[in-house]
């Protein structure tokens, strides 16, 4: 009776684990007491995918990996750290995210701290979402990790106070194909470089008339002061274009 119950507790200590899908976090490194020169030395910069699909061979190995803290979990000085490392074209970062297991040797971390970090590869780890599901990602032991908090983003200025847009003139062209051509300029008036924007031009019948026809032309890195010369073309309708008036959308500074 014994020796059953016995069996039966291992039972469930097994099935618990599987539920819990984690396992203890591995003590000791074999790169403990290594100067940040000599881990950088064994660095490797693998993608994220690699790591994850690849997750055999680069275990014990040092991978080296910069990103944002999304969340941060502390314990008297240790920290459980999940890092992404793939930024978006907004410059957030949401994707390619590590579980790392960081002791706060080099100072306190939070969410959304930037980070470069050094780590172990253990292995990988499968945690429960708040929303109740499973999620497997790779796990490092952190060897060496600098932060540095998140910048605070610069007041986004409004493009109708600092760009000057001037519809300089309509005409139709063309031998074979009419069309029209709408020739302007933009200047930026603002301390600072806008980043991109459009210049978007709507052809009408007359000046009260319905619209015929919307197009665009592009803008970048157009520092202070300077001016940029636009040209729109529209093909609809040519032959019923009489009047046109532009705007700039989709702007943004540095």
């Amino acid at each position: 009776m014994r020796k059953l119950m016995h069996y039966i507790w291992v039972f469930i200590l097994i099935v618990a684990v599987a539920l819990c899908g984690c396992t203890d976090v591995p003590t000791g490194s074999k790169y403990e007491g290594k100067s940040l020169q000599e881990i950088r030395s064994v660095a490797i910069t693998p993608g994220y995918d690699s790591v994850f699909k690849g997750i055999e061979q680069y275990q014990g190995k040092v991978v080296h990996i910069t990103g944002q803290v999304v969340q941060a979990q502390s314990d008297d000085s240790r920290y459980i750290l999940r890092v992404a490392t793939i930024p978006t074209v907004f410059g957030m970062y949401t994707d390619g995210v590590y579980w790392v297991n960081y002791d706060g040797s080099q100072g306190r971390v939070r969410d959304p701290d930037l980070v470069d970090l050094y780590g172990e590869v253990i292995g990988l780890r499968t945690y429960e979402t708040v929303l109740g599901s499973s999620m497997t990602i790779p796990e490092l032991r952190s060897l060496h990790l600098s932060s540095r908090a998140k910048p605070t983003p610069t007041p986004t200025l409004n493009p109708d106070d600092y760009l000057v847009l001037k519809l300089e003139s309509l005409e139709d062209e063309g031998d074979y194909v009419k069309h029209n051509v709408a020739r302007g300029t933009v200047q930026n008036t603002a301390t600072t470089t806008l980043a991109y924007g459009s210049v978007q031009v709507t052809f009408y019948s007359s000046e009260n008339g319905p619209v015929i026809a919307t197009s665009s032309d592009y803008v970048s890195n157009l520092g202070p002061g300077e001016v940029f010369e636009y040209k729109v073309v529209n093909y609809k309708d040519a032959d019923r274009v009489s009047f046109a008036r532009s705007k700039i959308t989709n702007a943004r500074f540095e």
